[in-house]
């Protein structure tokens, strides 16, 4: 679907007047100049990482561009002049300090932020030369990457000249781990921050030196978790969120009725023949080791409701998507003080997966990781709020799993 004539319609309704036709030229003027703006290409250090701008970005950089003709329409049109206060300027606030090598590279950061205004410098040495980075714009991205972006400023270095976009990616964390990026393009920097692509984590690697993300205290969390599978699996969530034996995350309202929400990971060993019942043991012959085999089970079993299954991805890999409900008037078996249970699955390490409320939803996502298969399970309740649902599903969006060395 084409967006531009809409783009075109609606900006030439913000600059029309009757009596001054001449903004419908400054327009056109401006739409011509992008049709013949040639398309940029995307690289990374130290290994040059190419993607040609496709035309989503080009109605992006028109939308840019839009701006400033609406801003050039409005001043030759003329405009009140509206008296009161000068609002006062923000002060400018660290956003990310400290020295260190990553990928070869010796970089010295020192970007501040001044409400949404960025500013500060990055000095990248290594052994083809250096340049200096005057800093312009940054982004946090919903799985807490920061990414911190501007103009090469001066360079001896053999691959990176001036006026080159560039940016370092950083992802909080007990051990921060962050990346380059360079971008020989000439589009503005916010929106360049948008050309990086969404697996960009994939080229992130452990920094050796220290660097304070004071501007990242408030960004997302990322987890280590313990899935039961040889890859490292991570997961970012909130403020208030808890990771729990490894495992398992548990949002800031609790994991019981009636808001509470959680994710858990673990692999699936079999079934239970009867939810209602531990003594009733496992199904036999047990599930098969697939995805497939896993999926026909769960939707066989007539002790929940199961919807029909989609396909999904998950951390690059793919998956297949199914939700479980325990029916309102399901019978629940006593776990003592535990509290009750309807069983769900038997873990790989016999451990058992249960739910523990009538109407309790389970959003199940398993995953081929390679043969491996992973389940990650992510519920709540009835009461669950709208906002928590989409933290929810942010979480599993945000997900991450190792490629095999």
């Amino acid at each position: 679907m084409n967006t531009e004539p809409d783009v075109t319609r609606i900006v030439r309704s913000w600059l029309r007047v009757d009596e001054h036709e001449s903004a419908d030229r400054v327009l056109d003027a401006v739409l011509d100049q992008l049709d013949t703006t040639p398309q940029r290409r995307v690289r990374r250090w130290p290994a040059w990482r190419l993607s040609t701008m496709n035309t989503t970005m080009k109605v992006g950089a028109a939308a840019v561009v839009v701006a400033f003709a609406v801003l050039a329409g409005i001043t030759y049109l003329g405009k009140p002049d509206i008296g009161g206060p000068t609002a006062s300027s923000p002060a400018s606030t660290p956003l990310a300090e400290g020295a260190f090598t990553v990928q070869g590279a010796a970089v010295e950061l020192d970007a501040q932020r001044a409400g949404a205004a960025v500013s500060g410098t990055m000095h990248v040495a290594d052994e083809s030369g250096a340049f200096t980075v005057d800093l312009e714009c940054a982004t946090t991205t919903t799985d807490g990457l920061l990414i911190i972006g501007g103009r090469v400023a001066e360079s001896t270095h053999a691959e990176t000249t001036a006026g080159t976009w560039a940016a370092v990616l950083l992802q909080p964390g007990d051990a921060v781990e962050a990346t380059l990026w360079f971008e020989p393009s000439s589009e503005d920097c916010a929106a360049q921050l948008e050309l990086i692509p969404d697996d960009a984590w994939t080229f992130l690697e452990p920094i050796d030196g220290e660097v304070h993300l004071p501007g990242a205290e408030a960004a997302a969390e990322r987890h280590a978790i313990e899935a039961g599978i040889p890859r490292a699996v991570s997961a970012a969530t909130p403020s208030g969120w808890v990771l729990s034996d490894g495992w398992a995350l548990y949002g800031p309202d609790g994991i019981d009725p009636p808001g509470g929400t959680g994710i858990r990971f673990f692999t699936v060993a079999n079934l239970y023949a009867d939810p209602s019942s531990l003594s009733a043991g496992v199904q036999d012959p047990p599930v098969g080791p697939t995805v497939a085999d896993l999926v026909a089970a769960i939707v066989a079993q007539d002790a929940w409701i199961a919807s029909d299954p989609t396909e999904a991805v998950i951390g690059g890999y793919p998956a297949t998507h199914i939700t479980v409900a325990i029916p309102e008037d399901a019978e629940l078996e006593s776990r003592g003080r535990e509290g009750p249970a309807f069983y769900l699955f038997e873990d790989a390490r016999q451990g058992q997966v249960y739910g523990w409320a009538a109407g309790q939803v389970f959003d199940l996502y398993i995953v081929d990781v390679d043969g491996e298969r992973l389940v990650i399970d992510a519920f709540h309740f009835s009461g669950t709020s709208e906002a928590d649902l989409a933290t929810l599903d942010g979480i599993v969006e945000s997900i991450r799993i190792a490629t095999a060395d």
